[in-house]
């Protein structure tokens, strides 16, 4: 069983990034959930929240149940949830369930701003 993902974080005038390294899947969605619980509370006055996936190597069907989660909870809010820098594996499969209809998906960081 892989390690928990590792979550760095940087913020800019327009957005809070959030870059995940790993694999995201069941065994570590629940305390994945937590850490961005938190980091996005930390940063509630921010609008645009924008996950990193240039460092993930694999997600499975709980991670992407995790983003489902975390984009409506900022919808909620009025706030939004972007990908960015996603692999082509992982593209496919975001394609294939249609989450690129819930969560915008952009090429790179720069893209997003």
């Amino acid at each position: 069983m892989p390690g928990i993902p590792e979550i760095s974080t940087y913020e800019n005038d327009i957005a809070v990034f959030i870059h995940v390294s790993g694999e995201i899947s069941l065994y570590h969605t629940e305390a994945l959930k937590k850490k961005m619980q938190r980091i996005i509370a930390k940063n509630d006055e921010r609008l645009l929240f924008c996950f990193n996936f240039a460092a993930v190597s694999y997600i499975d069907s709980s991670g992407i149940g995790l983003i489902t989660v975390i984009a409506k909870e900022l919808h909620r809010d009025e706030k939004r949830l972007v990908m960015c820098c996603v692999n082509d594996d992982i593209r496919s499969l975001f394609e294939l369930v249609q989450l690129t209809k819930i969560v915008p998906m952009f090429g790179s960081e720069a893209d997003v701003c």
